[in-house]
């Protein structure tokens, strides 16, 4: 085939569809089939998933790597005293019998001192640090090491600065309490509450509970003022105070002025994981949250501490204290509630005694546990509800008052580990060791012996304690070894240890080397790097681009004037919205009765760095570029050391004072642009021919960045496409390459790689490049912008900033709704307008609201020039008054005149948004430039992720177009037309939606550019207008109107795609990271443990299978076949080594069928060591599906069906309102049906349910789910007596099992199924032969274009 063809291409996180057609959107065939098909794969992980498991693997290894140099440090000594010491310990967690000597003991074993003697005198490892510390009585060695060891493995945090030999200054309040009061003077904001640093740290300090600490804040800080939130007040008072308090508050209440899609909960008790996962989501308020927490840490430290230096000390503290607290609620249950004593303290119940010190001693071995711990707080409200009713003697009464305040407080029965342990730094626990290691050198001399190199052990201990690989060092690896993944720069050979790091590693050179290696490049010039996010020019050109849109009524403010707005933050370090408001009413820009749209309530840029350098680049003490370079230092490095150590020596000249300024200033994070985007680019303004560089554009005109690049009023797409063309013409990448210089993410070059497997058969197939590409990406991560709260409540959450009296009515007529009426738009729409028309005020009559005649539904911005179907584009009006604005806007003058006031007040009670608003309240119509804008929208795409695969395919095939197609224009083409998807029913849309996107794509692009659509004409991209009159363009006839629309509609019934798994061998994980309890086949945890003791890990990844052929020796010998799988860990070395893999496929075998490895002997492999990857398509007599899997250890095969179901329009139709039900019902279980408005009863349903059925029977599937159709047949009166939406959950339930690439089973249990309708095979191919006669495997290519098959394999047998 060497003519012309069309490429179309819909790409999703795990799924690639394709189309190739001819320009008159004929399928094209090769070899008779029609090339078009749906690719499926796994979805990619995300970079950060993985990164979780190798950064606590680094931490676990890391600290066992402190220990063993420990152990190196005292090995001679101990070896002297004891040489059996390390061993016993490496093996005190083992059974007796699995020990290397018969000694019962598992660290002392000598003859006067044993386990039983060291726990006696120190029941905790604090007892031995304090005992080492305070006696200087000789200690035995072996209690030095157990010491020093404990503590290096548990040596605290590092994110306090304060220096190890000043450790009083830990528990210093002034340092975090002045960076929380520098955040709020840097970014503009007032401190609410009165400065009192003294009361504050009172407060914090006060043993009371969240809401009567919340209320000491209120009385004592805000004494004489309102602690309530002021409307102008970015963050929350109330807020901050219930995190300081210990309470959990809604993201949405301590920023008040941001927006968030769902609740967000953040709480300072929370884990370290979760507390980061918080920071991830509140990116931009990170540094806020960090310095609330250091304050309210603080707290915390100074309570675990005693508010004293050894840490220690307050831990036996807090061991004496459980003792007592243990011994007392003992008696106390005993005496009061004598019933209750086993459920307390015997029974592994959820939130008992047993389960919070975990502590399984009196509990019998078969009996079940909880698999987790419990909490202090679950256990204290666990006793609390035992207790709370006790009516206790007076000899009691007091102490039983303590043990009910302490439990409120959850500090009752304190613990030695708890989540609070997190605040500790590493200063006080390197000030223990380093007070042991005082005490114990007067008797232990080699603690301060020099070695050779000048080492004394003091120092290297002392150096364990605190050394980290710092951050720009990297990675360490051996001399010889060359690693991706490392930069380090070596000053010397040699083993790098924490004490000669320093001496091995040229630190210098390591951190340029780190900064070459971390550079991110720009988004638009590659091989350019990015600017610092506070360099002087990014935060100049943040601050440009956010005023740049600043509009007075819909009109664009003068130039001069937005020239003036820049230079009140060169003023002001923060610049409010009412700072713009007040300088643009003071010069005369605007009067009270205007409307500034355009900005947010938070301005979200500054000029910062601009601020901090102020004084020093006025006095001329530093230029613009030093700054500049200063700045791009002190975001790369965080070590204060070494900014200081920079600073001396590149500007010594700078006063020391001023140097100390510097190093104390912190940046973090970069911007997507460089320098040379910002001012080195050089474009034309087309009008005048004048060249400018963007900074320029954005100084001198409105433009944003997005007008500047695609406006036609520049050169500036042209320019930037003319440097990215060279570049990469000068620098030749590799598609890796080019994708990492993109910086896409795992997840997204996944579908790009597999998008290229596809778009090269189709290049093979057709024997030449295609001369369109249309292209679609769809959204990672989520279907995002989906409401998580339901109408009702975001209803209600809206009408408590409205006056009660004024929503009085309409909330009882709002209560008076289903969840199912809310479900309309028109109604909602109703209750967010209060009841009024939006464009007269006049009260809408509710009980009229479902006439077309009498409301409508209006789009504000026309349909015919703008594709917005959101609520921000939407008003319920009065039909007379829709009908009279027809398509024009602006609104006509008179009703904005009128209905601006109750506009402006539904805007700041949050019932319409700044959007909204604005577009209401727009007094100018579309400019030419506009309405070129909302064409290029929907021919322009700006997401990475989809330029990314554009850029791809054009170094691919620099000769084809390349066209870009909006999600939403395929989408609108189906509803216009009635074309149904449902993704319940098969995969098969993606080839469907692949093929659309050359229809729709092909039209809008054709349609839509210069060459035929003047931005002067008047023009509809309504859907029904763009594709109902025919298209021509040269003559040449790109639509034929209805002809066309009922070919694709022809073309889109049919079902002759083909549908592909991607075929891979599994990597990843080996297995299930969680350790599960001893039983027989786990994967042991260390070699040679015994799994039924030691308990191991469990569900071993197979990573591929393959084909043996083996005898069993018996008295009659047995020759089989089996699919044998081969596990991650030994994969590669099965592949290169047949000699191991006979061996490792003999045991398998014999585990599998429960046979000694001898009795399994004559092991072939009838396919070769050809690997049977995950995903291979099998054929089992006509039935095609691919092996995904093992179960049982092996005993049986995971199958998953390749056949896609294939339904009629009418069903599929019917399926889709089933689908949509259920969507609805997942965000609102309120919701019923509703037969009218869901458009399902239960005639429709038996009727689905007797067409699902006769498929089992009548149709390919019953090859393997025949037996299902006997049972679901005697369930039929069990369905029909099901209540409708239970007839909706089966139905649903049974098209999953014609699911493609299912592999969980169906829950049918409704009705009375038992079957989970998985599918399973023995890996025993005689096992097949009893059910098939004919199975072959399939090897195709991803499109499904090339395929070749197997003969039958049952003739291996």
């Amino acid at each position: 085939m060497e003519k012309e063809y069309y490429l179309g291409l819909d790409i999703g996180t795990n799924s690639v569809g394709y189309a190739v057609t001819d320009s008159e959107y004929k399928i094209l065939k090769y070899k008779g089939e029609p090339m078009w098909g749906s690719h499926v794969f796994e979805e990619g992980s995300q970079c950060a998933e993985r990164r979780g498991f190798r950064t606590a693997r680094r931490r676990l290894d890391r600290r066992q790597q402190r220990v063993r140099l420990v152990q190196e440090i005292f090995a001679n000594e101990i070896s002297l005293v004891d040489d059996k010491f390390y061993i016993r310990l490496k093996e005190s967690a083992l059974y007796q019998e699995d020990k290397s000597g018969n000694n019962p003991y598992s660290v002392f074993a000598d003859d006067n001192y044993t386990d039983k003697e060291y726990y006696e005198k120190y029941p905790t490892i604090h007892h031995l640090i304090m005992d080492l510390i305070e006696d200087e009585q000789p200690h035995d060695v072996r209690l030095v090491y157990m010491a020093a060891a404990w503590l290096v493995a548990h040596r605290g945090h590092f994110l306090s600065d304060v220096e190890k030999t000043h450790v009083e200054k830990v528990l210093d309040f002034d340092g975090v309490y002045r960076e929380l009061q520098e955040y709020y003077n840097d970014n503009g904001y007032t401190i609410p509450w009165k400065d009192d640093e003294e009361c504050f740290k009172d407060i914090l300090l006060q043993n009371c509970g969240v809401r009567d600490k919340e209320n000491l804040f209120k009385s004592k800080l805000f004494e004489g003022t309102s602690y309530k939130s002021k409307d102008d007040d970015i963050i929350g008072n109330e807020a901050v105070i219930t995190l300081l308090a210990g309470g959990t508050v809604d993201a949405r209440k301590l920023f008040l002025n941001a927006e968030f899609e769902e609740k967000i909960s953040i709480c300072f008790r929370k884990s370290e994981e979760e507390f980061e996962s918080v920071l991830i989501e509140l990116d931009d308020y990170a540094d806020f949250l960090i310095r609330l927490r250091a304050v309210y840490d603080w707290s915390l430290l100074y309570e675990a501490s005693g508010g004293q230096s050894y840490i220690s000390k307050a831990k036996i503290a807090a061991y004496d204290q459980h003792k007592k607290d243990l011994n007392y609620l003992k008696y106390f249950i005993k005496k009061y509630c004598p019933e209750k004593y086993e459920s307390v303290f015997r029974k592994p119940i959820e939130g008992n005694y047993v389960m919070y010190s975990y502590n399984f001693s009196s509990i019998k071995e078969n009996e079940k546990r909880p698999n987790r711990k419990t909490s202090q707080e679950d256990f204290c409200a666990y006793i609390k509800k035992i207790i709370k009713d006790v009516d206790c003697d007076i000899e009691d009464q007091t102490a039983y008052e303590d043990m009910m305040m302490r439990l409120d407080l959850c500090t009752f029965m304190p613990k030695q580990v708890n989540n609070d342990n997190r605040v500790i730094p590493y200063q006080l626990y390197y000030y223990e060791l380093s007070k042991i290691l005082d005490t114990v050198s007067k008797y232990l001399p080699f603690i301060d012996e020099v070695d050779s190199d000048g080492y004394s052990n003091r120092q290297k201990l002392l150096s364990i304690m605190e050394f980290r690989v710092p951050y720009y060092v990297g990675p360490l690896h051996r001399e010889h070894e060359k690693s991706s993944f490392a930069w380090v720069q070596r000053k010397a050979n040699g083993r790098i240890y924490p004490w000669n790091y320093k001496e091995k590693v040229d630190l210098d050179a390591s951190e340029q080397a780190f900064i070459n290696k971390m550079t991110n490049q720009c988004s638009y010039l590659p091989g350019e790097d990015v600017l610092p996010k506070y360099s002087l020019k990014y935060c100049a050109f943040e601050v440009l681009n956010e005023i740049n849109n600043i509009k007075i009524n819909g009109i664009d403010i003068p130039v001069e004037c937005k020239q003036g707005i820049y230079r009140l933050f060169e003023k002001k370090r923060k610049v409010t919205r009412k700072d713009i408001l007040d300088y643009l009413k003071s010069n005369n820009y605007m009067t009270d009765h205007d409307e500034m749209t355009g900005i947010d309530v938070n301005v979200k840029s500054s000029l910062k760095s601009y601020h901090d350098f102020r004084k020093l680049l006025e006095s001329e003490m530093l230029n613009n570029k030093e700054v500049e370079e200063i700045i791009t230092y002190l975001t790369y490095t965080e070590d204060k050391a070494r900014i200081r150590k920079f600073l001396n020596e590149k500007y010594a000249n700078l006063p020391e004072e001023d140097r100390k300024y510097i190093s104390k200033l912190k940046y973090k994070d970069f911007g997507r642009l460089s320098e040379k985007f910002l001012v080195g680019v050089k474009a034309a303004i087309v009008d005048t021919g004048e060249c400018v560089n963007l900074m320029h554009a954005l100084w001198e005109t409105n433009d944003n960045l997005m007008q500047i690049i695609f406006s036609d009023k520049y050169t500036f797409k042209e320019q930037i496409e003319s440097e990215k063309q060279q570049y990469y013409e000068d620098n030749p990448k590799s598609l890796e390459q080019l994708l990492d210089d993109m910086y896409v993410s795992n997840a997204v070059k996944r579908p790009i790689y597999r998008t290229l497997d596809v778009v090269n058969d189709v290049r093979k197939a057709c024997g030449r490049p295609p001369k369109k590409i249309f292209v679609e990406m769809a959204r990672g991560g989520g279907e995002k912008g989906k409401r998580s709260v339901s109408r009702r409540d975001q209803i209600k959450e809206l009408y408590k900033s409205v006056d009660k009296q004024e929503v009085r009515e309409i909330s009882k007529l709002l209560d008076s709704k289903t969840d199912n009426e809310l479900q309309s738009e028109v109604l909602f729409l109703y209750f967010m307008q209060l009841g009024k028309c939006m464009y007269s005020g006049e009260t809408i009559d509710i009980e009229r609201i479902k006439s077309d005649a009498y409301v409508n539904v209006d789009h504000i911005y026309p349909q015919a020039y703008v594709k917005d179907d959101s609520l921000n584009n939407k008003v319920l009006v009065k039909s007379e008054l829709n009908g009279l604005k027809s398509d024009k806007y602006p609104i006509n003058s008179e009703i904005r005149k009128k209905m601006f006031p109750i506009w402006k007040s539904y805007r700041e009670r949050g019932l319409i948004s700044e959007e909204k608003f604005y577009r209401l309240t727009r007094q100018n119509g579309f400019s030419q430039e506009e309405k070129q804008g909302f064409i290029n929208r929907q021919l322009v795409e700006t997401r990475q992720s989809t330029k990314a695969i554009t850029e791809v395919l054009k170094s691919k095939f620099p000769d084809t177009e390349i066209v870009y197609v909006k999600a939403g224009l395929a989408a609108d083409f189906k509803h216009e037309y009635g074309i149904v998807k449902s993704r319940l029913i098969n995969d098969l849309h993606h080839a469907k939606d692949a093929y659309l996107n050359i229809v729709c794509g092909n039209v809008y692009h054709t349609k839509f550019t210069k060459k035929f659509f003047m931005k002067h004409d008047e023009y509809s991209i309504k859907t029904s207008t763009v594709y109902k009159k025919p298209i021509v363009v040269d003559g040449e006839c790109i639509w034929n109107g209805e002809e066309s629309i009922a070919f694709v509609k022809k073309v889109l019934s049919k079902n002759n795609i083909h549908y592909t798994r991607y075929a891979f061998c599994r990597n990843g994980g080996l297995f299930d990271q969680m350790p599960v309890t001893k039983k027989e086949g786990l994967i042991p945890r260390k070699m040679e443990l015994d799994t039924t003791k030691y308990g191991g890990y469990n569900k071993s990844t197979a990573s591929f299978f393959i084909f043996a052929k083996y005898t069993e020796k018996a008295k009659k010998e047995k020759t089989d076949i089996m699919l044998v799988p081969i596990d991650l860990m030994v994969a590669n070395k099965v592949l290169s080594d047949e000699t191991f893999a006979i061996e490792y496929i003999c045991g398998e075998i014999a585990e599998i069928s429960n046979k000694k490895k001898e009795e399994i002997i004559n092991i072939s492999f009838p396919y070769g060591l050809r690997p049977i990857k995950i995903n291979t398509r099998f054929s089992f007599d006509g039935f095609e599906a691919c092996v995904t899997g093992k179960s049982s250890g092996g005993k049986q095969l995971l199958f998953s069906s390749l056949m896609a179901l294939k339904l009629n329009y009418k069903q599929e139709k019917y399926i889709k309102k089933l689908e949509r039900f259920n969507e609805k019902k997942k965000i609102n279980s309120k919701i019923i049906f509703d037969e009218k408005y869901d458009g399902i009863n239960e005639m429709n349903n038996m009727e689905l349910y007797n067409v699902l059925c006769d498929k089992f029977q009548n149709s390919i599937y019953k090859v393997v789910f025949g037996s299902i159709h006997d049972e679901l047949i005697n369930a039929r009166e069990r369905f029909v007596k099901l209540k409708l939406q239970e007839q909706c959950t089966v139905l649903l339930n049974i098209l999953s099992v014609f699911k493609t690439g299912r592999t969980g089973g169906c829950d049918l249990e409704l009705i009375g199924v038992k079957a989970k309708c998985t599918y399973k095979m023995s890996s025993k191919i005689s096992n097949w032969a009893k059910s098939n006669y004919c199975i072959k495997i399939s090897n195709e290519s991803s499109s499904g274009i090339f395929r070749t098959e197997s003969d039958n394999i049952l003739e291996w047998l």
